[in-house]
C-alpha cells in the first residue's frame, strides 16, 4: 500500500497500561474487568467509559478485544486510549491489527510482553474515514456470517452430547441405572510409546505418529500428524486401527486429561495416549461419545495434580455405562448422520472463514 499514507499507531491512539487489580478487589458483579484474555471478573470502578480496543501485553500477548462500555482494563492488557476518531474508525483499526498480528513486536524470552515502545513501530494505512467505515461495514458482515456458522457447528456438536444423555443418562452418576463395566471390557487398552530417536531409521513416512496435539482439538477425528514412523519404527511402536478412540492421559495441563478423538485410519501414537480398540460387543461411536460426556471421570483418576497423569492401570478400570450392543449401534447410526451434517457445515464454515480472510487482505491492500 505504498500509495496510501501510513501513520504510526501511537499517532492515532495513546497505548496505556492501567493499574492491575488484586483478587481481593474483584467482585462477583459490577463493572467488567478485562485482562489479557478478556473478562476476568468485576469491580466497583471502571477505567473506560466507552468501548476501547485492548491488546494482551503480558502472558497472552497479542490477543485483541473491544471492551464493553464502562469497563476496567488491567495492566495485563494495553488500552488504546484517546483514539483519534476524527481520523480513524475504531472497527477498522481492530480489523487491521487482527490481520497484522504482533509477532514482530513481542519482546522478552522468559516472560513475553508487548510494550508501548513495540506498539510505536506499528504503521497503520490511513485511508479516508468514509473508506475505513465502508471496509469495516463489509468485514462486519463477513464476520457475522462466520460467527453464525460457527455457532451452528457448535450446536450440532452439542446435539451429539445431549442425545447421548437423553438415551443413556449421564455416566457420572448412571442416572438411568444401566449396566456398568470397566473400560477394559469395551476393548483392548493400549498405551503408546516413542521409538528410540537415537536411531533415525525409526522415523520416515510409513505411518502417522499421533501426539496429544492431534487429539486436543474440536474435531471428532484425529487431525493429521506432522511426524511419521518408518516401517522399522512401526514395528517398535504401538498402533491402533480405524475405529479406535485415543485419549490424552498425560499432559502438562490437567484440563487436557480425558480429551478424546476417533481414529479413521491406522495410526501409531506416543506414551501420553491410551487407545481403546473396541471389541465385537462395542460400537466405536458409542464408546467415543461416552468419553466426550464422561471426560471428568478420566480426570478424576489422575494421579498428578500438577500436570495430570492417568496410568493405564487406573484408566482401564474406570467404569462406563454399557447398554446392549443394539442400543449402542442405534446411537452409532445417529452419530454418523449428525457427523455427516457437521462435516457439511464445517465446509461452509471454512468457506466463510476464507472469505473473511480474503476480504481482510484485499481491504488493507487497497483492493476493495
Amino acid at each position: 500500500m505504498s500509495h496510501v499514507q501510513e501513520v504510526n499507531l501511537v499517532e492515532i491512539a495513546r497505548p496505556k497500561q492501567w493499574p492491575t487489580l488484586s483478587r481481593r478487589e474483584l467482585r462477583p458483579e459490577g463493572f467488567p474487568v478485562y485482562g489479557a484474555n478478556g473478562i476476568i471478573g468485576f469491580a466497583d470502578q471502571y477505567t473506560h467509559e466507552e468501548p476501547t480496543i485492548i491488546i494482551g501485553c503480558r502472558g497472552s500477548c497479542g490477543t485483541l478485544h473491544v471492551t464493553q462500555p464502562r469497563s476496567y482494563v488491567t495492566g495485563n492488557a494495553m488500552a488504546l486510549d484517546q483514539m483519534r476518531l476524527d481520523l480513524v474508525d475504531q472497527r477498522y483499526i481492530f480489523y487491521f491489527l487482527a490481520r497484522r498480528g504482533f509477532d514482530d513486536i513481542i519482546s522478552g524470552s522468559s516472560q513475553p510482553q508487548i510494550t508501548g515502545k513495540g506498539l510505536a513501530r506499528i504503521k497503520v494505512p490511513l485511508l479516508p474515514l468514509l473508506e475505513q467505515r465502508r471496509i469495516s461495514d463489509l468485514l462486519d458482515k463477513a464476520e457475522s456470517i462466520r460467527r453464525k456458522r460457527a455457532s451452528i457447528v457448535a450446536k450440532v456438536d452439542e446435539l451429539i452430547k445431549s442425545e447421548f444423555v437423553k438415551r443413556f443418562g449421564t455416566p457420572l452418576n448412571n442416572s438411568k441405572g444401566l449396566p456398568v463395566a470397566p473400560i477394559k471390557s469395551f476393548g483392548e487398552v493400549v498405551t503408546g510409546n516413542t521409538p528410540p530417536r537415537k536411531d533415525p531409521e525409526n522415523y520416515g513416512d510409513e505411518i502417522e505418529w499421533i501426539k496429544s496435539d492431534n487429539i486436543n482439538t474440536p474435531n471428532h477425528f484425529l487431525t493429521v500428524a506432522q511426524e511419521r514412523l518408518s516401517s522399522a519404527g512401526k514395528r517398535i511402536g504401538r498402533t491402533a486401527p480405524s475405529g479406535s478412540t485415543l485419549v490424552t492421559c498425560i499432559a502438562r495441563s490437567p484440563s487436557v486429561i480425558g480429551n478424546a478423538a476417533l481414529a479413521d485410519r491406522e495410526v501409531a501414537f506416543n506414551q501420553q495416549i491410551n487407545a481403546v480398540i473396541p471389541g465385537g460387543n462395542t460400537d466405536p461411536y458409542f464408546l467415543y461419545c461416552q468419553f466426550l460426556v464422561a471426560k471428568s471421570l478420566v480426570q478424576a483418576s489422575s494421579t498428578n495434580s500438577m500436570k495430570g497423569m492417568v496410568s493405564k492401570g487406573k484408566f482401564q478400570e474406570i467404569e462406563f455405562i454399557k447398554p446392549a450392543i443394539v442400543d449402542q449401534a442405534r446411537f452409532g447410526e445417529f452419530f454418523s448422520r449428525v457427523h455427516k451434517l457437521s462435516r457439511s457445515l464445517d465446509t461452509d464454515l471454512l468457506a466463510s472463514e476464507e472469505l473473511f480472510h480474503s476480504l481482510s487482505q484485499r481491504a488493507f491492500r487497497g483492493e476493495l
